[in-house]
């Protein structure tokens, strides 16, 4: 049995889920709206289990669990409302089974296992630092909280330190993207401003996206440059113009790096952006271990989604026999 956490927008999930039928392996798919309830369990020196009821009407004990698959979302320990229903009681609860769940996290990455809810919200200093400690070519990146103190002879882009924000204002909805800093925007700012992280802009021939699966590459060069809407960030899709792209290989210098750094972030699972400059260099930018890999299998025929239960299959498979 695979137990697979995710959420349920996620269509490569289902996909995944899909070939594990054919391939006669049961799945359990948790999404953070289903109802997850803890009946019973037990930690002794002879053995762990617990037993779980999913939405009512799926039981299912730990110890069935061959192999766990995390892939985005997180688990959530049901806790009916009328135990919480006195404030204190409530948060005194709530931190309780955050505790337990935390611990099924842990306890589950123990078995053969792929993705790690730790690696959701990584850290982008830590692997640009990381990166370049490879060898890796990177932006550079420096921290404002000044108008005075961005770059005048540059040019340059902004970008989140954390993730991308979406928010809805007076009816609008507005979406992060990366782009370049104008004057007009500098124009713009306040003499003094929150921290924000810009970076150099980048000369590109094409961007490269890359999805990694323990080892194993399938890379995609997306000509993003030639279209004025997605020149800066290819995320701001031009659906009536879309993008060309095709697969692509990255050398085995630069895969190693790669590696290197995939290893040391403890990351089994990825996708990763890079650039190819005007000069021809490889310029990393960042990595995303839960980003979406339909837009790398579908155009490129990797058929990831495949690759994905055959790696689930065969890690079974090996626990099995040996």
């Amino acid at each position: 049995m695979v137990l697979i956490i995710s959420d349920e927008y996620d269509l490569s999930t289902s996909q995944v889920i899909e070939y594990l039928n054919y391939y006669n392996i049961k799945t359990i798919r948790i999404n953070p709206k289903d109802k997850l309830v803890l009946n019973s369990g037990i930690i002794s020196n002879e053995k762990i289990d617990f037993h779980f009821t999913l939405n009512d009407k799926i039981e299912f004990n730990i110890s069935e669990i061959h192999f766990y698959w995390y892939r985005r979302g997180s688990i959530i320990i049901h806790l009916e409302k009328e135990s919480v229903s006195i404030p204190d009681i409530g948060w005194y609860l709530i931190k309780e089974y955050s505790k337990f769940e935390e611990f099924l996290n842990y306890f589950l990455r123990g078995k053969p296992s792929l993705g790690n809810i730790k690696n959701v919200g990584i850290n982008k200093l830590k692997v640009l630092v990381t990166a370049q400690q490879n060898d890796l070519n990177i932006p550079q990146t420096i921290f404002v909280s000044e108008k005075k103190q961005i770059p005048q002879n540059s040019r340059y882009i902004s970008k989140g330190i954390f993730s991308t924000i979406n928010l809805k204002y007076k009816n609008k909805e507005f979406i992060g993207l990366t782009k370049e800093i104008t004057k007009n925007t500098i124009n713009l700012l306040p003499d003094t401003f929150v921290l924000s992280m810009i970076q150099n802009r980048i000369e590109k021939k094409y961007e490269i996206r890359t999805f990694y699966l323990e080892g194993k590459f399938f890379s995609m060069a997306i000509f993003s440059q030639n279209n004025d809407k997605t020149k800066e960030d290819f995320r701001d899709y031009d659906n009536q113009n879309p993008n060309r792209v095709i697969p692509y290989n990255l050398s085995s210098d630069i895969e190693k790096k790669l590696i290197n750094i995939f290893t040391q972030l403890n990351i089994k699972t990825c996708s990763c952006d890079l650039i190819k400059d005007i000069n021809d260099k490889i310029i990393f930018l960042e990595i995303n271990p839960v980003g979406q890999f339909g837009m790398t299998s579908y155009p490129c025929n990797y058929y990831l989604e495949k690759e994905i239960a055959n790696y689930i299959k065969n890690k079974i498979y090996e626990k099995n026999f040996n």
